[in-house]
């Protein structure tokens, strides 16, 4: 039987490639960012993405307050690309 954490996982990593296209437009990228950044903070920490999980969840609630910064944008690119490239 497999591990449906470990799949879990999978599924989560194979999605970050697409999640860092989205983070890269930014808010351009509409709704869909938004999304992204929500998703990222809830589930990146779970899954072992620690430094990932904190960044979306400081960039979501930038979103949310109406205060996002470019230079945090760029640097949830940033551990997203390294994300990436990590194994789980």
């Amino acid at each position: 039987m497999s591990d449906p954490v470990a799949a879990l996982a999978d599924r989560f990593k194979d999605r970050l490639t697409n999640d860092l296209l989205v983070v890269r437009a930014g808010p351009k990228a509409g709704v869909g960012f938004e999304l992204v950044v929500h998703r990222l903070a809830g589930a990146a920490a779970m899954f072992g993405f620690l430094e990932l999980g904190e960044l979306a969840g400081e960039v979501d609630v930038q979103i949310h307050e109406g205060r996002l910064q470019t230079a945090d944008v760029d640097a949830l690119a940033a551990a997203l690309q390294a994300a990436v490239v990590r194994p789980v």
